[in-house]
């Protein structure tokens, strides 16, 4: 097993190596932040009260008709913890988990202990995750894109990650890195959110619907 781990771990690292050196060919015209922007900029803003509907649909899954349902995402308690200001959301959004989130300085920490990050360049690697079925590479996309949807438009960063099957082929007719992509607009939180499952060739997309943030 921990042979079998090594190897996905350098499989990663070697595809990680070669996405850096393909993009070293070109530079980066987008190097330079027009202003300081950090993840609470990006990520839902903490208050009660506050609620995002999204409409999720799949495709491209032969054995799965074509369906459409609505996702809540809700702030609904705060609290002091361990003298930080947390928040529980409840989500039944998969682009958000439920559970309680902490403001801390610049960043946004939920319950596992995962930052909510803004990397400012385009191409900044974010996380590896060494997995011996699907090894994940996480970066940053577009710093600066414009998403149109029922809630409005919206100026979004992206975050991308890569899924790379390391053991068998991912299944068909996907093929390897599957792509998931995930975009916030500041001031607002999640607006769109593109995903699939592992074993399934369907893709998932949930988009920003309707939304309410008190002042």
């Amino acid at each position: 097993m921990y042979l079998m781990k090594r190897i996905s771990f350098l499989a990663a690292l070697l595809l990680l190596l070669t996405i850096t050196a393909c993009k070293k060919d070109k530079p980066d015209p987008d190097t330079t932040p027009a202003e300081t922007l950090t993840g609470k900029d990006y990520f839902f803003k903490l208050k009660v009260g506050n609620y995002w509907v999204y409409k999720t649909e799949n495709h491209d899954d032969p054995n799965v008709p074509p369906y459409t349902r609505y996702d809540t995402v809700r702030v609904v308690s705060d609290s002091v913890i361990n003298g930080n200001h947390t928040y529980y959301i409840t989500s039944a959004c998969l682009g958000v988990r439920t559970g309680d989130y902490t403001d801390s300085a610049a960043v946004i920490i939920d319950s596992y202990d995962n930052p909510f990050k803004y990397l400012p360049h385009q191409g900044d690697t974010i996380n590896i995750d060494d997995n011996t079925y699907v090894s994940t590479i996480t970066y940053t996309g577009k710093r600066d894109t414009v998403l149109s949807t029922n809630a409005g438009s919206f100026h979004c960063f992206e975050d991308l990650i890569d899924g790379y099957y390391m053991n068998q082929p991912p299944p068909p007719p996907t093929t390897n890195p599957r792509t998931l992509y995930t975009y916030y607009g500041k001031n607002i939180g999640l607006v769109k959110y593109v995903y699939w499952y592992a074993f399934s060739p369907a893709t998932f997309t949930s988009e920003l619907y309707s939304y309410h943030i008190e002042p």
